[in-house]
């Protein structure tokens, strides 16, 4: 009965003129994440709603892992400098209103509704069918323009010459971390070392052409235009220098990349210091290349230094000692929904983490082994959901040996349930079987049937306040979290 009310309400959605509640827009949502969109039929919507796309200075942030994390780190940095800054970002975690925010605050429930009944109905008045994702991006658009905001950062999700966000050309296109999602590369070391990855990967491919990496990064470049700068936190010698040479075919300027980390709070520099590094790096290039200000503002960047200062700055001592960006990180509550999130309020403690390949589990797992330097953990139990051919399953029972090895503890997997804020749904792994292989690898491990007795049964088996229970796997696990919390 539910399911066909919601059939009725995606099959009307688009009838222009009649008022849709915000329990309407979000049954459409959840009912048309198709895989067929039109760059097209996107720009016919753009210049029907009054071209909002051409109101937005874009900065695009794309990659395998630590998207959503630079979006975040370069909105703070942005907002800082007194700029009105736009995000677009993805996924979700309670609503659909996180993707979309201004200056870190998430659009409302009145203006997310309010926008999305505009879109519908022009989309309906000019014969346009829109997808999910062409509706959240134009809501996001439109609410930048009516905010007024100086530049919008906008999360690249899916890489496809049809993503809606390919309405906008990026001032500056930021990259990532990448690593293969379809390949397995040689592993690192079992101390995690991105140096020792980045040898082990140049060592067996030599050539950009020879790298299984290769469509992804051709992918990502794609994004660029004439006169955008592109800067990445990439630590592959073969992809920085084949980003470079595209750069130089189509007139793009490729800025130094990123390699130092940022010194974040203990222990989220060695987690995320490279991302907020590079939000760092792709916050200068806009300030300084594309935000005309006077010497006085320039003066009191944070970001930037004015044109000559070189070496010791001059004293003056009726001057305030200006800001640095070291005082800045340290200044920084480090809260990132679903990455690498800490609730220390919860008993036992909780880490939830959206890790959905091996590197980002890799980092995770560093994660908790720092925690349990600063703090008493009594057992670590945990709970894994992912989706059917997430993980390399010889690559994820070798991570999980290392780490139980030095941490007293047991995995718990458990399929991935539809999760009712989370639209995209694939078939989940079969725990039956990642369960049989982990006990033969000798490592604890038990299988549950659903989230909640997983849940459940990890209270159980670590000590009721030194205990950390750590969930991971997928978004749909983070949303499940949550959901389960709220009844």
């Amino acid at each position: 009965m539910i399911q066909n009310q919601k059939n009725t309400i995606r099959d009307s959605a688009l009838q222009g003129g009649l008022p849709h509640s915000y329990q309407d827009i979000i049954a459409f949502l959840d009912n048309n994440w198709a895989t067929d969109g039109s760059l097209e039929r996107i720009k016919a919507l753009d210049t029907a709603l009054g071209s909002p796309s051409k109101s937005v200075n874009a900065i695009f942030v794309a990659g395998t892992n630590g998207k959503s994390l630079t979006v975040s780190f370069a909105t703070k940095l942005l907002h800082a400098e007194g700029l009105m800054v736009g995000c677009l970002r993805e996924p979700h975690i309670v609503s659909y209103q996180e993707r979309i925010a201004v200056n870190g605050a998430s659009i409302s429930q009145n203006a997310f509704t309010d926008l999305a009944q505009q879109v519908l109905t022009t989309a309906s008045t000019h014969s346009i069918t829109i997808t999910s994702g062409e509706l959240l991006t134009m809501i996001a658009l439109l609410h930048f323009k009516q905010q007024n905001t100086d530049v919008a950062i906008l999360e690249v999700g899916e890489l496809n010459s049809q993503d809606p966000i390919n309405i906008c050309s990026p001032k500056v296109l930021a990259i990532t971390r990448i690593t293969d999602r379809s390949c397995a590369l040689p592993a690192a070391d079992s101390k995690s070392s991105e140096a020792s990855e980045e040898t082990a990967t140049e060592s067996k491919w030599r050539t950009m052409d020879e790298l299984p990496s290769k469509p992804f990064v051709d992918a990502i470049m794609k994004l660029i235009h004439a006169e955008s700068w592109v800067v990445s936190a990439d630590q592959s010698k073969i992809h920085l220098q084949y980003m470079e040479d595209i750069c130089k075919e189509r007139g793009a300027h490729f800025a130094m990349p990123v390699r130092k980390l940022a010194t974040l709070p203990y222990p989220f520099e060695q987690l995320h210091g490279r991302n907020a590094a590079l939000a760092e790096r792709l916050a200068q290039l806009y300030v300084e290349k594309f935000v005309a200000k006077d010497a006085a503002y320039m003066a009191q960047s944070l970001l930037t230094k004015p044109k000559g200062s070189r070496g010791r700055p001059p004293i003056n001592k009726d001057a305030a000692p200006k800001r640095t960006l070291a005082q800045f990180w340290q200044e920084q509550t480090i809260e990132s929904p679903g990455r690498f999130q800490v609730l220390p309020l919860e008993k036992p403690n909780v880490v939830l983490d959206n890790a959905s390949n091996i590197d980002a589990i890799k980092n995770l797992l560093l994660g908790v082994r720092l925690l349990q330097y600063k703090q008493l953990v009594k057992g670590v139990a945990l709970i894994l959901a992912a989706h059917e051919d997430t993980f390399d399953h010889i690559e994820l029972e070798k991570q999980l040996k290392y780490f139980f090895k030095r941490t007293s503890g047991t995995v718990i997997v458990c399929p991935v349930e539809r999760a009712e804020l989370a639209p995209t749904q694939r078939p989940s792994w079969n725990t039956t079987d990642i369960a049989e292989q982990l006990r033969d690898a000798k490592i604890k491990v038990r299988n549950v049937k659903n989230f909640a007795d997983a849940l459940e049964l990890a209270k159980k088996s670590v000590d009721e306040q030194h205990g950390l229970i750590v969930v991971t796997g997928s978004q749909n696990i983070i949303s499940q979290y949550h959901q389960l919390l709220s009844k």
